[in-house]
């Protein structure tokens, strides 16, 4: 059964329901059965079905008296509109849990009862533009078909609640909304950058560390081999979900505390079956090259959950690195960093510098290393550098 429309009115001092439904061939006994397990609904009021979460939540009738006075002064109108009750509820809730230096919240799930949408609701602790929200959800693949925004204000704060109506994803479970409901919050609060490649937390079910640490990958590439630019990069990986899901389960098989051997090498079979479904010749070459990053990182930070991650790499272990190759490097990513250490030998000598080369500061550090080896001659029988870019402030910060 399917309510086409609920409009309540007033006739003669009496109140008046007007339902319309489209029930399809049900016998009457049975649309009957149906009106009187959906009566509270059709016929209390919003603000009553309100009133009685309200009851329910809070015990003491002061307490009550306050929360009813508190939630229907600083609500907006249109929570009755175009919300159910529980769910302005809970979002009232959700406002309330939050001060001024509070993160973004955000909520991904599936309508009620028979709705066909999706819903994504971004609960901030200031006023925001539309326009700096709906560009965060596009990188993530969702197209925008409503919005609307919910203000709750009360003596103390002024919150808001921004609700987006996406189309169904039915294949999403639950948990997979909330990875990455929790990867557009780490997006909306600077943890990770906004680009094409979050979609990958959709399409490969990845979580937000598994995204930085795909980016990381993206950012180490992209100094070694400038055979693709930064956008053409995303686009040839968000066209292989299934390889990248399997890249990401052989880091783990490999890396993880509970690494295993025979993890290990059936991680490495699944990421190697993952090929035969690639049809673009290039598009292979830059998996593989991927492939070879993960089996040349000797150990990394990764699981010590701290907000950058870094990777030992053994250089000489990479096919496509350029000469002359040290012996080992760390690279270092995060929001607001990108860094490498060279090391030309077990025992080297040599500082560390901020560079303004974003894109190619690897380079920088590469013929730095080489002047090293040079000065330490007498010292050391190698040298080392190291260097670091600041991606979002400008290089005469440093003063």
């Amino acid at each position: 059964i399917q309510i086409v429309h609920h409009v309540r009115r007033e006739l003669n001092r009496n109140s008046v329901l007007l339902v319309g439904i489209n029930c399809g061939m049900l016998k009457p006994d049975t649309l009957i059965e149906l009106f009187r397990k959906n009566q509270d609904r059709l016929f209390s009021s919003w603000t009553m079905r309100f009133r009685r979460l309200v009851y329910n939540k809070y015990v003491g009738d002061r307490r009550i008296n306050l929360a009813l006075q508190r939630y229907f002064s600083g609500m907006s109108p249109d929570y009755e509109i175009h919300q159910e009750p529980d769910e302005a509820l809970f979002d009232l809730d959700t406002l309330e849990s939050m001060t001024d230096e509070s993160e973004y919240q955000v909520r991904y799930y599936h309508g009620h009862g028979n709705s066909r949408y999706d819903y994504i609701k971004i609960y901030a602790p200031r006023a925001n533009r539309l326009s700096d929200l709906v560009p965060v959800l596009s990188d993530f693949g969702f197209t925008i078909e409503g919005d609307f925004t919910f203000p709750y204000r009360t003596a103390e704060f002024e919150r808001f609640t921004y609700a987006f109506r996406v189309p169904p994803r039915p294949q999403v479970s639950d948990a997979h909304r909330r990875r990455i409901a929790d990867a557009i919050e780490a997006a909306l609060n600077e943890h990770t950058t906004c680009e094409s490649v979050n979609q990958l937390v959709v399409d490969a079910d990845l979580t937000a560390r598994e995204l930085n640490l795909l980016k990381a990958f993206c950012a180490f590439y992209f100094q070694i081999d400038k055979s693709f630019s930064r956008i053409s990069l995303n686009q040839r990986l968000l066209a292989q979900p299934d390889f990248i899901r399997a890249l990401t389960v052989y880091f783990h098989a490999r890396l993880g505390p509970d690494a295993s051997p025979k993890q290990e090498q059936a991680a490495l079979a699944q990421c190697e079956s993952s090929f035969a479904a690639i049809e673009s010749v290039l598009d292979e070459t830059l998996c593989r090259s991927f492939l070879n990053i993960v089996q040349a990182i000797v150990r990394t930070t990764y699981y010590l959950q701290r907000s950058e991650i870094a990777f030992k790499i053994h250089s000489k272990s990479i096919d496509l690195i350029p000469e002359p190759v040290p012996l080992f490097e760390i690279f270092v990513y995060g929001y607001e960093l990108e860094g490498v250490h060279l090391r030309g030998g077990l025992v080297a000598r040599g500082g560390i510098r901020w560079s303004d080369r974003n894109d190619d500061f690897r380079t920088e550090v590469l013929g730095l290393m080489k002047a090293q080896m040079v000065k330490n001659t007498v010292i050391v029988p190698v040298g080392s550098k190291g260097g670091f870019v600041l991606k979002n402030r400008t290089f005469a910060d440093r003063a």
